[in-house]
C-alpha cells in the first residue's frame, strides 16, 4: 500500500477518534448542550482532516513516495 494512502487512513482514523473523544469529554463534564458539543467535536475532526491533507500535499511536494 502506498505511503500516502496509509497517511490518509491514519489521518481519517485520528479525525474520527478526535471527534468522538472530544464529544464524549464535553458532554461528560456538562455545561453545554448537544448541538454546541457536536459542533466543537466536528470542528476538531475537520481540523485533523485538513492537517492530514496538508501533510499529504507536503509529501507530494517533496517528491512523492515510491510505489505510486
Amino acid at each position: 500500500m502506498p505511503q500516502k494512502q496509509i497517511v490518509m487512513q491514519i489521518g481519517l482514523l485520528a479525525a474520527a477518534l478526535t471527534c468522538g473523544l472530544l464529544l464524549w469529554r464535553i458532554l461528560a463534564h456538562g455545561g453545554t448542550d448537544i448541538l454546541d458539543a457536536s459542533l466543537r467535536a466536528v470542528g476538531a475532526g475537520l481540523a485533523v482532516v485538513i492537517l492530514t491533507l496538508l501533510l499529504c500535499g507536503i509529501i507530494d511536494r517533496l517528491g512523492g513516495t515510491t510505489g505510486e
